[in-house]
């Protein structure tokens, strides 16, 4: 048996990826079960899909996957994937993880000035959990660069996925799956190609992460005031940067 946790995010075609891999596997005359955990939103929120795929129909078992019974975690949204009900599933040493890179900020990060994307943190605890390097990619961006939708992301991580090995389904049977979908077939199976020539590619198609280091000399109380000031004009008009500067 092999064993597949997808998640991500509620609208962007986490289902519809379980959906093809269990068509696929049918076509290959295995057994396969699919269970989609929606929770209480389908849109924008989290959405979690266990796939379990077995040599042949009938050797279905429960259709959730075991803890740490996980093959793969295909996290198309990084928050999604490092919550404690996938962590669960991550076996070490068995689970190899493949990563959407793409920051997708949750909606209460808006009421928080201050928060941050805890992108090292989440890389760190799937790392942990599998024992393993985590594979990263920000489909996001490769189906945005290449297409102009960013929608096509999480076929971009299953082609991508494939490439390395971690899909135990032929390239015929995925194809075929996505043209019995019916949905923009074309584009998802360039999307797949996409994935694909993005794992064999030296550099992955990933680009390095770099921070930059700003110095800059500290302002004078006076410059400050007036650079706030010329910024409040632009922004309104100039009673506003007065009102501030008289204050």
């Amino acid at each position: 048996q092999f064993n597949i946790l997808v998640c991500g995010i509620g609208g962007t075609g986490v289902i519809t990826i379980g959906a093809l891999l269990g068509r696929a596997a049918h076509l290959e005359g295995k057994g396969v079960s699919v269970l989609d955990m929606t929770g209480m939103s389908q849109k924008n929120g989290a959405v979690t899909c266990h796939v379990r795929i077995f040599d042949a129909p009938g050797d279905t078992w429960a259709q959730r996957i075991p803890s740490a019974h996980a093959d793969l975690l295909l996290g198309c949204d990084m928050l999604t994937a490092a919550a404690p009900d996938a962590v669960e599933r991550v076996g070490r040493d068995r689970t190899v993880v493949t990563l959407n890179g793409h920051e997708q900020h949750p909606g209460y990060a808006a009421q928080l000035s201050d928060w941050q994307f805890p992108r090292d943190e989440v890389e760190q605890l799937l790392a942990d959990a599998a024992g393993r390097e985590v594979d990263v990619i920000d489909a996001n961006r490769l189906a945005t660069q290449h297409f102009g939708d960013e929608m096509l992301a999480n076929i971009v991580m299953l082609g991508y996925a494939w490439q390395r090995g971690r899909v135990p389904l032929s390239e015929a049977s995925l194809l075929r799956a996505i043209e019995l979908n019916g949905v923009a077939v074309e584009k998802n199976r360039a999307a797949f190609a996409l994935g694909r020539r993005a794992a064999a590619a030296e550099t992955g198609d990933r680009q390095p992460r770099q921070q930059a280091i700003v110095w800059a000399r500290p302002q004078s109380l006076d410059a400050s005031i007036s650079r706030h000031g010329a910024f409040l004009a632009a922004y309104q008009h100039s009673r506003y940067a007065a009102r501030y500067r008289d204050f």
